[in-house]
């Protein structure tokens, strides 16, 4: 028997070798792998997303940022929570208030540099 895999067929060769040929179980493990290697992609964008509105709030505002997440809930994906002012508030926040929502949509701009890719969630 010759060591070459060139001349017999490649998967008696791997039998004949003792090497493992389910290749139904290496697919499974793809798949899984693909899966969660998209997955993890997808909650790093998020990230990427709330961050951006994380960081605004603390550059644009007075207001706190208590918590941050990339959980989803009945109120979409993602979220930051900001406490909410009482009172009037001036033109100059309002306006902040409007770059707050805008930040999320802007760092997914920065990350996929093409308006085209940005998300629905933005």
């Amino acid at each position: 028997m010759t060591d070459n895999p060139k001349s017999e067929d490649f998967k008696e060769f791997l039998l004949k070798n003792n090497i493992d040929v389910n290749v139904s179980n290496a697919r499974n493990y793809l798949g899984l792998a693909f899966n969660l290697l998209s997955t993890l992609l997808t909650f790093a964008f998020i990230l990427f997303h709330e961050a951006g509105h994380a960081l605004s709030v603390k550059l644009l505002t007075d207001n706190d940022v208590p918590k941050v997440t990339i959980i989803p809930s009945t109120s979409g994906i993602g979220g930051v929570n900001i406490p909410k002012k009482m009172g009037l508030i001036t033109k100059d926040e309002l306006l902040n208030n409007v770059r707050v929502l805008y930040a999320g949509r802007a760092a997914e701009l920065i990350l996929k540099k093409d308006e085209g890719q940005i998300t629905t969630g933005a």
